[in-house]
């Protein structure tokens, strides 16, 4: 009975349907003929025919001295070298914390603001870039070990020894605890995705688990040998690979991955000289910045994972790196680093972005 019911509805709303578009047929005939008719007289007229400007459109024009602007960006490719240069830094310590904010996360929320996961002080900090000034922040109930952005105004927190992910509203002054998703294992990094979380997972083995927002798991890529221990995941900008800085603390074995959506292992750059991978930025045109934080370096490679020409960085004395974002808009690199020889990000090195 119900699916007749439903068979009887669908055809009583085509009739509706097929009614309107009948009527405003009808409707339109008339307007198509007075449309034509002027055409057909306008053809025929023998006079002149004058164009008489909008007064409203004149004085702007007048009063404005240009309408527009037109800026240029050189395509990003493989081949070309990227110079990096040094512009600043900004110190993340205020003089109230009573730890050191040990940057493991970052995001930007605008060209000028961006909120940092500190996780030697459980604090989710609101940033000014331009000033180098706290803006907000607030305390966390463990230490966050990475952050993203989330559609209207949200982000998410992952809090490994809770084993949660803390979801959070932000203005541009002020940011609100909203709830908790629990993961049920030891959460190290996250990353959004239609609608669903990805969160990297444990560690000796690792884990990827794909979580929608009421906490139901969806999908686990847990095959044997696959992960060490997922450090940081960012979702492609195309969304058809997810991106692992990888890193097993037991057998001190570092790798970084490009997988598919079936948890199949698309490309690998394993060496052997470089050692724990962390933050990951995709740029336009496939290309990668990896951070190495025992090595103190980034590492280019382009959509098959070759290494690329990255010029600037070596003389930035950059130690410890730990996350790195880029804003597009700007052409400006953030990198959270320690000082020389130390063991805490508490700070972040910003770089301009050339092409050559």
């Amino acid at each position: 009975m119900p699916s007749t019911l439903y068979r009887l509805k669908e055809h009583s709303n085509e009739d509706k349907q097929h009614y309107k578009l009948f009527n405003e047929m009808t409707e339109i005939v008339p307007q198509v003929a007075r449309q034509l008719d002027n055409e057909k007289q306008l053809v025929e007229y023998k006079g002149d025919i004058t164009f008489v400007p909008s007064k409203d459109i004149v004085h702007q024009v007048k009063n404005d001295k240009y309408i527009g602007t037109i800026s240029t960006h050189r395509r990003l490719s493989p081949d070309s070298t990227i110079y990096a240069q040094y512009e600043r830094t900004l110190q993340m310590k205020p003089s109230f914390d009573k730890e050191q904010c040990h940057i493991l996360g970052m995001i930007l929320i605008s060209n000028k603001q961006m909120i940092v996961a500190g996780y030697n002080n459980n604090k989710i900090k609101i940033i000014d870039i331009c000033h180098g000034r706290l803006v907000s922040q607030i305390s966390v109930s463990s230490e966050p070990r990475d952050v993203i952005k989330l559609p209207q105004n949200q982000v998410a927190v992952a809090l490994p020894d809770e084993q949660h992910i803390q979801i959070m509203s932000y203005t541009y002054t002020s940011m609100s605890l909203d709830r908790r998703i629990d993961v049920g294992n030891k959460c190290y990094c996250v990353a959004y995705w239609q609608d669903m979380l990805v969160v990297g997972c444990n560690f000796n083995p690792g884990k990827l688990i794909v979580l929608d927002f009421d906490g139901n798991i969806v999908e686990v890529f847990d095959t044997p040998g696959l992960f060490g221990g997922p450090k940081k995941i960012v979702i492609s900008i195309d969304e058809k690979f997810i991106y692992v800085s990888d890193y097993n603390n037991v057998s001190k074995r570092s790798k970084f991955l490009k997988i598919d959506w079936q948890g199949n292992i698309v490309q690998r750059f394993e060496d052997q000289g470089y050692v724990s991978p962390t933050g990951i930025q995709e740029l336009i045109g496939g290309t990668l910045l990896v951070c190495y934080r025992n090595i103190h370096t980034i590492v280019r490679l382009s959509r098959s994972f070759k290494e690329c020409p990255i010029v600037g960085l070596e003389k930035a004395n950059l130690h410890f790196l730990q996350a790195v974002i880029y804003c597009k808009r700007d052409q400006k690199l953030y990198i959270s680093c320690s000082s020389a020889h130390g063991f805490c990000a508490d700070k972040i090195k910003i770089f301009s972005f050339e092409l050559f």
